[in-house]
Order: C-alpha cells, then sequence, then structure tokens
C-alpha cells in the first residue's frame, strides 16, 4: 500500500468488508482491503499475494487468524503497540505456516 489511506478511510473500508458485523476480519477479507488501497503496478508484482500474507500475520497480534480494527491501527500507524506484542506480530510475519517455529526456507 504505497498510498497509506487515512485512517478514516480505512475505518470505512474495514465496516464494509465487516459484512457479519463481528468487528473482526478474516485474512482473505483483509486482503482484499489491501488491494483496494495498492496500485495495478503493485497488484501485479510476483510477490504481492506474500507481501498481503506477511501483512495480514503481522497485524494479527493476538493470534486468531483474525483482524480487527485496533490491530489494523497498530500495523499501518504505529499507534502505541507494546513491545511484547510488537515481537508477537514480528515473529508471525516470519512463521508462515502457524506452526509456531521458523523455518530455514
Amino acid at each position: 500500500m504505497e498510498n497509506l489511506p487515512s485512517k478514516e478511510e480505512m475505518k470505512e473500508a474495514f465496516e464494509k468488508k465487516d459484512e457479519t458485523g463481528e468487528g473482526k476480519l478474516t485474512f482473505k477479507e483483509m486482503k482484499e482491503i489491501i488491494e483496494l488501497f495498492s496500485s495495478e503496478e503493485k497488484k501485479n508484482e510476483p510477490n504481492f499475494d506474500q507481501m498481503c500474507d506477511m501483512m495480514c500475520n503481522m497485524a494479527d497480534v493476538n493470534g486468531d487468524k483474525m483482524i480487527d480494527f485496533g490491530e489494523i491501527l497498530l500495523l499501518l500507524f504505529g499507534d502505541s503497540l507494546e513491545p511484547e506484542n510488537a515481537m508477537k506480530g514480528s515473529f508471525r510475519a516470519f512463521d508462515t505456516n502457524g506452526d509456531g517455529y521458523l523455518d530455514k526456507k
């Protein structure tokens, strides 16, 4: 997302995707929001899906495989992320299969 949306734009996109009204998005729904704010050039890059997966894993601070709006704010705008949660988010970005271990790949 080279053109970072405002918090208001992100909230509006989040609320449109949150069709169940539970206040959380699946990784698939979050990827659709990332695509919405990405240029065609960026979306056509071969590693775009990997980048989306990494962003979703980093945003999912609590590890529930869902992303709430607070987690989006932390990732995109850096709103007071506690150091422990920042480390967890970073670890999840590299734990691509979600098994709690980092692979050598």
